[in-house]
């Protein structure tokens, strides 16, 4: 019935496509209890494209993954 906004983000020379987060998204993320784990699982759930994991965001500079999580907040 509504679609999620999305937003492309360019880092270090790459687009990222970001998806805004679901209700659903924010209840799984609401039930992690460490705030660098809740971190990685939003970047890894809110990047559309190219296809990420949890464990691939956890290898990133942190400079890249508090970038993606500002433009994440905005977004949301």
């Amino acid at each position: 019935m509504f679609s999620l906004q999305r937003r492309t983000v360019t880092l270090d020379g790459q687009d990222v496509i970001l998806v805004e987060l679901s209700a659903g998204d924010f209840a799984d993320l609401s039930s992690e209890a460490d705030d660098n784990k809740q971190g990685i699982m939003m970047i890894a759930r809110s990047i559309e494209s190219p296809a990420v994991t949890e464990e691939d965001v956890a290898a990133w500079p942190r400079r890249v993954t508090e970038e993606l999580l500002n433009n994440i907040v905005d977004l949301n």
